[in-house]
């Protein structure tokens, strides 16, 4: 599948402008493909970030709620007690 790719960026970059975005886009992936062949060759290596992703949910999820507190000051106080409160729940 990645060999297609890198096939289809070689036959477009003869038609496209380098300094597009399409033709700096290509220009990259062609430079980097040794080295995503190098990691994806890797059987132990776990290329996901569902762990942390899952970890930091609840302090984007708070920041939003923030918006609303009614003033800065009560933004300001929510959200420090809710970190302080997130951190021991995780500790």
């Amino acid at each position: 599948m990645y060999e297609q790719l890198l096939n289809w960026t070689k036959e477009e970059s003869t038609i496209v402008f380098p300094k597009s975005p399409i033709g700096k886009a290509i220009n990259y992936y062609q430079q980097q493909y040794p080295i995503l062949i190098k990691v994806l060759d890797q059987e132990d290596l776990h290329l996901n970030d569902n762990g942390i992703e899952n970890k930091i949910r609840p302090l984007a999820l708070g920041r939003k709620n923030y918006l609303f507190s009614g003033s800065h000051q009560e933004a300001m106080w929510m959200s420090m007690l809710y970190s302080f409160f997130w951190h021991l729940q995780n500790a």
